[in-house]
């Protein structure tokens, strides 16, 4: 359900979310996209503002502790912990992007003492983030060492071939 722009100027966390939602650079190699068009979701006791999108979840900010995940579009599967807050979101995923840009443009996988730098990026940001290899950062990081992390657009190519809708929930 959308959050009207009358709530969002009501509130700090909404209004950085949205803010934020424009400045991130997506990747399509794995249908990340942030939408300024904030969505209101409830999750058990946990009221939820999704601003962004990734193959198989939503990025969400929780309203009562401005903690940052990733709900997963398969039911059962628990949410993912990203980051304390919205601006340490922000400067990992901008140094994901930053990182995978230059492999990409190089057409080279990811070396190993890059994927060592992005971890103590993360860790500088938010020690939290990495605190559970069950956490999405962690989660990232173990995708690039092994050549699981997208970069081309293989897999987005193959959701959108099953019928995924790669624009949900926008």
């Amino acid at each position: 359900m959308p959050i009207s722009q009358e709530q969002i100027n009501q509130s700090a966390l909404l209004v950085e979310a949205q803010r934020l939602s424009d400045r991130l650079a997506p990747y399509p190699n794995n249908n990340t996209m942030f939408h300024p068009r904030l969505q209101h979701y409830q999750a058990d006791d946990r009221s939820l503002a999704i601003f962004g999108r990734v193959l198989g979840g939503l990025f969400f900010v929780d309203l009562m502790n401005g903690s940052v995940g990733l709900l997963p579009m398969h039911s059962g599967t628990p949410r993912q912990y990203c980051n304390s807050d919205l601006d340490s979101f922000a400067t990992c995923h901008t140094a994901l992007i930053e990182v995978i840009q230059t492999a990409v443009n190089s057409n080279n996988d990811v070396a190993d003492h890059t994927i060592l730098e992005l971890a103590n990026a993360f860790r500088r940001s938010d020690p939290s983030a990495l605190l559970d290899e069950s956490n999405f950062w962690p989660t990232c990081l173990y995708e690039l060492s092994e050549g699981f992390f997208p970069l081309s657009s293989e897999k987005v190519e193959l959701h959108r071939s099953l019928g995924t809708d790669l624009s949900y929930p926008w």
